[in-house]
């Protein structure tokens, strides 16, 4: 619930629902997340709910940005996020991923960074944002 309130979307499930799922259901990556009392990170989603035609324009854009950030490709990530909110400026998750890879930008992470964000670091890019 806490992570709703966040990304300011509707539906978020973990990964193994989203495993279990098999594709039946289309889905959004939010995030890579620590969690509290879990040792393995867990990937989250948010389940797009009604018409195709009606989804968010941003859905592209923020795709290959979360890709770029995979990738440790900081700078193109922000040009594909600041395309994202450019398109939807309301589209949530983009606008958080946006002020994340423009943190990276200035202040790249060390090699062995698993990418991995802790829920406070969320909650502080949300605050950020």
């Amino acid at each position: 619930q806490q992570l709703t309130k966040v990304y300011q979307v509707s539906v978020i499930i973990c990964e193994q629902t989203a495993a279990a799922l098999d594709g039946s259901v289309p889905l959004r990556e939010l995030d890579t997340l620590r969690v509290r009392g879990r040792q393995r990170p867990e990937r989250v989603f948010q389940v797009l709910t009604g018409d195709p035609a009606a989804r968010s324009p941003a859905l592209a854009d923020y795709g290959r940005g979360r890709d770029l950030l995979a990738r440790r490709r900081w700078k193109e990530a922000v040009a594909a996020f600041e395309a994202a909110v450019a398109a939807d400026p309301a589209d949530r998750p983009s606008v958080l991923q946006l002020e994340r890879a423009r943190v990276l930008a200035r202040r790249p992470p060390p090699s062995d960074w698993d990418g991995v964000w802790g829920l406070a670091d969320v909650d502080d890019a949300a605050d950020a944002a």
